[in-house]
Order: structure tokens, then sequence, then C-alpha cells
């Protein structure tokens, strides 16, 4: 078992403060969430469909950079860790 925790930052509001996630959370919101609010606000399709960021975890880090997110790994809990 391995469990990365996640800091998402946005790069043009520097006011904003980071938000952490799991993955699976930041899937859960980006894809139930984020896809259809964002999406709203263009002219033109997205580059990924829902169902591209709910398989690949490089699909949905592409797709958060797009929008001006950065995604780093700040902290991973094993198996070990938790004995």
């Amino acid at each position: 078992m391995r469990l990365n925790i996640l800091k998402v930052t946005d790069r043009d509001d520097h006011t904003s403060d980071p938000m952490y996630y799991t993955l699976k959370k930041l899937r859960e919101n980006a894809v139930g969430v984020w896809y259809d609010t964002w999406d709203e606000h263009r002219d033109k399709p997205q580059d990924y469909t829902k169902e591209q960021i709910n398989e690949s975890d490089d699909d949905l880090f592409y797709w958060l950079n797009g929008w001006g997110f950065d995604v780093e790994v700040i902290y991973t809990i094993t198996e070990n860790d938790l004995k």
C-alpha cells in the first residue's frame, strides 16, 4: 500500500492557499466537480475527457496543469509507516 499526499497550487492566484488531497480525492473533485464547472467557461471543448482523467494519473495532472495548477507529491505513506 502506498498513499501519496498531493499539494495543488494555483499558479495564477498567489493569494490562494494550497490545497491538499489524496490522489483518489483529487480525481473525485476533478471529475465530479471541477470538470463541468470549468467547462462552462470555455469556448472550445476540453483537451481531455472525464474518462481519460479518471483512468490516467498523467492525464489528470496534465489537465490540471492546463488550467494553471501545479501538483506535487509532498508526502508518501507506506505500509511500513503504519506499523
